[in-house]
């Protein structure tokens, strides 16, 4: 239910993110002075050019497996380092092949400065989600029986999502034109600064193209807009055909415009004459009751910058398609431990007092129960002698029943080597056109430095002391293979790094992970530096239930 709406404009560089940010915070707390907002419920949205919104594939593996895979593509897909951001995914559709999933980033410190503004403004955020994501959840809630092909265009200040949506798919795509543009080409043709172009264009476009304005600022607006509506009737014809490309879905039957751009005069009309099809203004508010503190005449002139304001509702309580969240980890850990920190006081109470009662009557016979205790223990120390032998023939048991499972480990290790090597043979082959040039056993060291596989260790005429300590320390350690090769793009020979070559370079890696005999993949390494050949070199984990 929207009871009450309350927009503040930003003014700030929009070539600073972090005075964005500080604009935000200020906003919140004038917000919360004016409507006297105290300890509510926030949810962040934060705009598409500050996020990175990526699609991949991966295979069909459990779900261990699958969250490596999806962490390895993360690390080559974001251009950063993972600890220097906040990432989450989704699966956005299975074909019972592969997982369709969907990556979105956002640098750590814009975060981490966004929950300090909030924090001084006297608000916790509990939830930040990408403004793209919003809007898919509340597009499925505003018009659920829209299952069809459709694009919704939100265009923004900074930046412009489009959003392609059919059935419980969507793809996303964030264009870097947006209101701004129309600004700065007007501030362009008039020689003026970008700030006095903004207000002359938002006086234009709030009289609905009637303004007091000089006749050189009508004609600079409707040149900034022509340009304006061509660049993204291109930009959008080539979303369309990536969009068919990587879903294989029709062309959208349906265009919808929104965002704080979407009320310039004209644009849906000429925009539809680009893309020759009818674009419609979008309602997010459909299907939204409105509460007694409702204006509905404010409601209705602000409806368009309200579709991501319904998905964030929505995700407040884990409803919609699409369920991100860009709160770091850390902070979502403390937030569940405090919410949970009144039920451990309660039980901690609960624990102590229904203890108070037994001590107090177990103080009056605890002088009975000691002289009791005197008593057997003068009658157990004989017996404490007959416990040690005990306990010393039980480690002369325990040595000899290491030294089994050691000669029984190596026999079973002569087989796992030539089935190990079948299947890696095998894996290669699957790929095509790759080779090793290395394959070198890195086995943990045993006591003094010296390796602790147990066939040296037995076979050499070792003690069979040192034979134990290096089988314990073989058992705990798992073994390491480092494996070194070179792949050939034969199709592309003079591409130094064809996608081609990354595919089958992550389905190599992929299909090593799915080993039976390996439990991770570590320090992958790549070199393309030779055209037409990629070298890699990686560290693969033997599994200790499987040795090697």
């Amino acid at each position: 239910m929207l009871d009450r709406i309350f927009v503040e404009p930003l003014e700030y560089d929009t070539a600073d993110d972090l005075q964005w940010v500080k604009t935000i915070g200020d906003a919140i707390r004038r917000i919360g002075t004016v409507l006297r907002l105290k300890r509510n419920r926030i949810s962040l949205i934060v705009p598409g050019h500050l996020t990175l919104t990526k699609y991949i594939k991966v295979p069909h593996v459990d779900d261990a497996k699958r969250a490596r895979i999806i962490q390895f593509e993360a690390k080559q897909n974001i251009p950063y380092a993972l600890e220097e951001v906040v990432w989450d995914y989704q699966i956005v559709h299975d074909d019972g092949i592969d997982f369709e999933v969907a990556l979105c980033a956002i640098k750590l410190e814009i975060i981490r400065a966004l929950l300090a503004e909030c924090r001084a403004a006297g608000f916790e955020p509990e939830v930040i989600e990408p403004s793209c994501m919003a809007q898919v959840n509340a597009f499925r809630f505003c018009l659920p029986e829209a299952r069809q092909s459709t694009l919704l265009i939100n265009i923004g200040a900074r930046s412009s999502n489009l959003v392609f949506l059919r059935e419980d798919r969507y793809l996303i795509r964030n264009i870097t034109l947006a209101g701004t543009s129309v600004s700065q080409a007007m501030a362009d043709e008039l020689a003026q600064g970008i700030s006095e172009a903004e207000r002359a264009k938002l006086e234009i476009v709030r009289g609905g193209g009637k303004t007091t304005l000089p006749e050189s600022n009508l004609l600079a607006f409707d040149n900034a807009r022509q340009s304006f509506v061509t660049r993204l009737a291109h930009e959008i014809t080539r979303s369309i055909a990536n969009y068919r490309r990587q879903t294989g879905a029709e062309n959208p039957t349906r265009v919808l415009l929104t965002g704080a751009a979407a009320g310039v005069p004209e644009l849906a009309s000429m925009l539809g004459e680009k893309l020759r099809i009818g674009v419609e203004l979008y309602q997010p508010l459909r299907g939204v009751p409105f509460g007694s503190g409702a204006v509905e005449g404010e409601i209705v002139a602000q409806a368009h910058l309200l579709g991501e304001t319904v998905g964030a509702a929505l995700r407040l309580y884990d409803r919609g398609l699409a369920l991100f969240d860009l709160l770091p980890e850390a902070v979502r850990k403390s937030r569940a431990f405090r919410r949970q920190e009144p039920f451990y006081l309660a039980s901690a109470a609960l624990v102590i007092g229904a203890l108070a009662i037994p001590i107090l009557v177990n103080t009056a016979v605890l002088a009975s129960y000691r002289e009791k205790l005197a008593n057997l223990d003068a009658q157990a120390t004989p017996l404490r002698r007959y416990s040690a032998e005990i306990a010393q023939t039980q480690e002369r048991i325990e040595r000899i029943r290491n030294q089994i499972e050691g000669i029984k480990g190596l026999v079973e290790t002569k087989s796992n080597w030539i089935t190990f090597f079948t299947d890696l043979q095998s894996r290669l082959m699957r790929v095509e056109d790759v080779w090793l040039e290395k394959l070198q056993v890195l086995r943990p060291q045993g006591p003094g430095g010296q390796t602790s596989a147990l066939a040296g260790s037995l076979f050499a005429g070792l003690a069979a002391q040192n034979a134990e300590k290096a089988a314990a320390a073989a058992a705990t350690a798992p073994l390491r293979l480092t494996l070194s090769g070179r792949l050939l793009d034969k199709n592309n020979p003079l591409s130094k790094v064809s996608q081609e070559s990354q595919n089958r370079v992550t389905t190599l890696l992929t299909s090593f992970v799915e080993s039976k005999f390996i439990v991770k993949l570590e320090n992958e390494r790549f070199d393309n530096s030779q055209p037409g050949i990629l070298k890699f070199e990686f560290i693969l984990v033997v599994d200790p239930q499987r040795p090697l």
